[in-house]
C-alpha cells in the first residue's frame, strides 16, 4: 500500500469502547459532529502512480486515469469510515433521511448498507483485534444488559491517526476530480461531462 511508509503506530490505552466514553462522532447529530464526520472522510482520493500500483500489484490497465496524471485511488480506511458513516445516517435517520421508509428502501441503498456490513464485518476479522476485555458490575448504569459492562483497559497498537491524514491530504485529489473515461473524454468524478 502506497501509505505504508509514512503510517506512524503507538500505543493506545483510551479506547471509546468504554460506555461512558466521550466523542464527536457518538454524539447525536448536530453541526459539529457532521463537520467532524465529514472532515475525517475526507481526503478520499489520492493519485496512485504506476509503479505504487505495480508494488501493490494491481493493474492499471482497467483502472481510471486522473486528468492530472496517475490512478485514482483510495486508503482502504476512508472506505471503511464512509461505510460507519452511513450506517451512522441510517441509526439517526430521522434526522438524516426525514422521509424514510423502509419499505420503500430502493434496492441500492440495501444494496450499500448490506455490503458496508460485510466491509466492516471483514475488517474486523481481517485485522482481529485480541486486546482484552474485562466485565464489571455496574447496577446503576442505564445500558448495562443485567449490570454488566464490558471495559477494555489493555493498551493496543494503533495506527497514529495524524500520520494517516498528514500522508492523505499531501496526496489528495478533488472529491470530484477531472478523470479519463475510457473513450479519452475527460469528465469530472461523478461522470458527468466537464
Amino acid at each position: 500500500a502506497p501509505a505504508r511508509s509514512a503510517i506512524k503506530y503507538e500505543m493506545n490505552s483510551d479506547h471509546s469502547t468504554d460506555h461512558s466514553h466521550s466523542s464527536k462522532y457518538k454524539q447525536r447529530p448536530d453541526n459539529a459532529s457532521d463537520i467532524a464526520w465529514r472532515t475525517l472522510i475526507n481526503p478520499t482520493y489520492f493519485s496512485v502512480t504506476d509503479d505504487e500500483m505495480k508494488a501493490a500489484k494491481m493493474s492499471t490497465e482497467d483502472s481510471i486515469k486522473l486528468e492530472q496524471g496517475g490512478t485514482l485511488g483510495a486508503l482502504a480506511v476512508y472506505h471503511q469510515l464512509h461505510c460507519l458513516r452511513q450506517l451512522r445516517h441510517l441509526v439517526y435517520k430521522n434526522v438524516f433521511l426525514p422521509d424514510y421508509d423502509e419499505n420503500d428502501m430502493d434496492s441500492y441503498m440495501k444494496g450499500h448498507l448490506d455490503h458496508c456490513i460485510d466491509a466492516l464485518r471483514s475488517l474486523v476479522m481481517c485485522k482481529g483485534d485480541v486486546s482484552l476485555y474485562t466485565f464489571t458490575w455496574a447496577p446503576d448504569y442505564p445500558y448495562a444488559n443485567k449490570s454488566i459492562l464490558s471495559r477494555v483497559n489493555a493498551p493496543r497498537e494503533c495506527v497514529n491517526w495524524a500520520s494517516v491524514e498528514e500522508w492523505s491530504l499531501n496526496r489528495a485529489v478533488s472529491w470530484r476530480p477531472k478523470l479519463i473515461d475510457p473513450n479519452g473524454v475527460i469528465v469530472t468524478g461523478n461522470g458527468g461531462a466537464s
